[in-house]
C-alpha cells in the first residue's frame, strides 16, 4: 500500500510538471539546475525538513531576486494548489467510497477482522496521501512567508488581508484537513463498520432508540463540521488571483 501511496503523490507531482525523485545531494561547487532544485526542495518540505529544503533554494533563488525562504515557500504554495486541484475526481471518488463502506460490501459483519489493512481501500489511501503531502507543502509555505499573515495593521489597527498566495495557503489548507479525517482508516473503516453494523442490527433485531439517536447526533455532527467543502477564497478566482 506504501508504494501505491507514493505511486498517488508521483503522479500529482507530474501533473504539477514536477515529477517525485528521490532527494539528491546538492553542492554550491555543482548547483543543480532550477526544475531539478524544485523537486529536491518540495521533497524536503514534504519530509518536513525545512534546513535542507532552504539550503537548496539558497543555491537557485538569487537568480530570480528572491530569498530562499521566499523561493521555497512559492514553489510549495504553487504545487499544493495544483495538486490538490488535480486531485478532484480522485478525492470526490474516494469520499464517496470512504463513506458508503465499500470496504464492507459483501463480508459477513459478525467476521471481519477490522486490523486487516485491506479494509482500507487502495482508491482511499492513495487520496488521502496526496492530501497529506498536500498539508505539508501548504504547511511550509505558511512558515517560510517573509511576512506571515496577520503580521502587519491596517490603518484603522485592525489585522490587515493576508495577500492573495497566502489566503490560498490557508485555504487549501483549510479544505485538505477535512479530507484527510474522512478519508482516514478512523472514518472510512471504522465509521463505515459502527453505521453498517447498526444498520444491520437494526433490520434484523430493531435498534434501540439512544443508540438511534447517537447516531443521528454524530451524522450530523459531522456533516455541519466536517462535510462541507471548506472556506472560499482565491480557489474560486477565474482570474487565477490566488498564483503569485
Amino acid at each position: 500500500m506504501a508504494a501505491s501511496a507514493a505511486a498517488a503523490s508521483r503522479g500529482a507531482l507530474m501533473r504539477a510538471g514536477l515529477t517525485r525523485r528521490p532527494v539528491r545531494r546538492c553542492s554550491a561547487a555543482a548547483s543543480p539546475v532550477p526544475r531539478e532544485a524544485v523537486k529536491d526542495i518540495l521533497n524536503h518540505l514534504i519530509a518536513g525538513e525545512d534546513a535542507a529544503a532552504l539550503k537548496v533554494a539558497g543555491l537557485v533563488a538569487s537568480q530570480e531576486g528572491r530569498g530562499s525562504a521566499e523561493y521555497a515557500a512559492h514553489h510549495a504554495s504553487e504545487c499544493a494548489a495544483v495538486m490538490f486541484a488535480h486531485a478532484e475526481e480522485a478525492r470526490r471518488q474516494a469520499l464517496i467510497s470512504a463513506g458508503t463502506g465499500k470496504a464492507l460490501e459483501g463480508r459477513d459483519l459478525a467476521a471481519v477482522e477490522l486490523l486487516d489493512s485491506s479494509l482500507w481501500l487502495p482508491e482511499v489511501q492513495q487520496c488521502w496521501s496526496r492530501h497529506h503531502d498536500v498539508a505539508r507543502l501548504s504547511g511550509a509555505a505558511l512558515r517560510l512567508r517573509v511576512t506571515p499573515m496577520g503580521a502587519s495593521s491596517s490603518s484603522s489597527g485592525g489585522v490587515a488581508a493576508a495577500p492573495a498566495p497566502e489566503a490560498r495557503d490557508w485555504q487549501v489548507l483549510g479544505r485538505v484537513v477535512p479530507v484527510r479525517l474522512l478519508l482516514s482508516p478512523w472514518a472510512a473503516v471504522l465509521q463505515s463498520y459502527a453505521s453498517s453494523a447498526v444498520l444491520e442490527s437494526r433490520s434484523t433485531a430493531g435498534i434501540h432508540p439512544a443508540v438511534h439517536g447517537a447516531m443521528m447526533n454524530q451524522a450530523k455532527h459531522w456533516q455541519e463540521h466536517l462535510g462541507q467543502p471548506g472556506p472560499e477564497g482565491p480557489l474560486e478566482d477565474p482570474s487565477g488571483g490566488g498564483r503569485d
